[in-house]
């Protein structure tokens, strides 16, 4: 049954395909770079030190190989400005070498190359900054982001640092607190007070999700004016989580979104299910909907792995289409709640684009109809009955 139902799938999605433009597979490109600043105060001081912080998708860089290795050459650039004044202060080029022994390590979809600048920039003004990352192979392939932020002085906890460690000791910025499944974590902060730099409260961390503490702990001082603690996540967990840091008197929370190497379209997981159940049979769905959280998107996870149409390329087609529509609906037929909750987006995500839309028209009593026609010879119509665009 399961074999006839991705059957019948493949051949409806292959039959509604529409290629997107270049413009979405740059959008795409450049989604899965990004870009952190992290502030670091001093005591008494009319400056502050930033960390900047950005990483960009190994897949997508071109290697050549030389010997046994398959080389890249990265030209990486920060422009800092006074963001009010327009004044450049700082202009930082460097570059970097990025080496595998064979083909597939430059291919696997969770492997980044992720640099890290420190500067000294002035308190009390807006700034940007700008990150363009060039592959040196290929002029054309380029990755451009940008933050403004304010360096105003801010009591309390600090920004909060996410960093994964192996088990050399080796870290890495978590970018956006995106950290995979399964990974170390070392968390640090400062507290600030009065202009100073603070380190003589008593901190405690919490991992929530779903309203349950699935971890929790105390946080340690460090010698250098902050404060610190690691975390080894479990396997199981995944999604977003908060993390929350307190006292007696101070309380800070942060998102964390947890992701392993199969990338679906949301974290959240009614988002991941809604849209699943268009397509799934009755019995599917009913499955998923006995199972808990975790054994559901372990579910969804092993339904895609095994409807991809073509296991040996880098990329799951089938399910690469069905995040574009889920996308187009979010962005064209939301009204009150998100897209792919709506009729149109229901239909879109099933059907796929239609060959043809009909001019709405109005009947006597004020409703709106939209015809959507397939080249199959489906077709549907939509009622807008209190012309609100539902």
């Amino acid at each position: 049954m399961i074999k006839n139902f991705l059957l019948l799938f493949l051949i409806l999605f292959a039959a509604c395909y529409v290629p997107r433009q270049d413009v979405d597979k740059d959008f795409k490109k450049h989604k899965a770079a990004n870009l952190s600043i992290i502030k670091l105060f001093e005591s008494n001081s009319d400056s502050i030190d930033i960390s900047i912080n950005f990483k960009i998708p190994c897949n997508k860089i071109i290697y050549k190989k030389n010997d046994d290795k398959f080389i890249a050459k990265i030209r990486n650039q920060i422009m800092v400005l006074d963001d009010s004044s327009n004044i450049l202060l700082i202009d930082k080029i460097w570059y970097s070498i990025d080496q595998k022994y064979d083909f597939n390590s430059t291919r696997l979809k969770d492997k980044y190359i992720t640099e890290s600048f420190r500067c000294r920039i002035p308190i009390n003004k807006e700034i940007k900054v700008s990150a363009e990352i060039i592959d040196w192979s290929s002029n054309s392939n380029v990755w451009r982001m940008s933050e403004v932020f304010d360096t105003s002085y801010i009591e309390g906890i600090s920004d909060i640092s996410i960093f994964t460690y192996d088990y050399n000791g080796v870290t890495e910025h978590a970018i956006k607190n995106t950290v995979n499944k399964g990974d170390s974590i070392l968390v640090n902060f400062q507290y600030l007070q009065n202009y100073d730099v603070i380190v003589d409260k008593e901190f405690k961390y919490s991992f929530i999700q779903d309203n349950d503490t699935i971890n929790k702990g105390i946080v340690y001082k460090n010698n250098n004016r902050s404060y610190y603690f690691s975390q080894k996540l479990d396997n199981n967990t995944f999604g977003e989580l908060d993390l929350v840091i307190n006292d007696d008197s101070t309380e800070k929370k942060i998102k964390i979104n947890i992701i392993d190497d199969f990338e679906l379209w949301s974290s959240n997981i009614d988002d991941l299910i809604g849209p699943m159940e268009y397509i799934l049979s009755k019995q599917q769905s009913e499955e998923l909907f006995s199972m808990k959280k975790n054994e559901k998107i372990d579910f969804i996870k092993k339904f895609w792995k095994n409807s991809d149409p073509n296991p040996e390329t880098n990329d799951n087609e089938l399910l690469i289409e069905f995040i574009d529509r889920i996308n187009f609906s979010n962005k064209n037929f939301a009204i009150i709640d998100a897209g792919w909750k709506s009729d149109k987006g229901k239909i879109y995500i099933k059907y796929g684009e239609p060959f043809s839309i009909d001019p709405p028209f109005e009947d006597e009593f004020g409703n709106v109809y939209e015809v959507w026609k397939y080249e199959n010879g489906r077709q549907v119509t939509f009622i807008d009955r209190g012309m609100f665009g539902d």
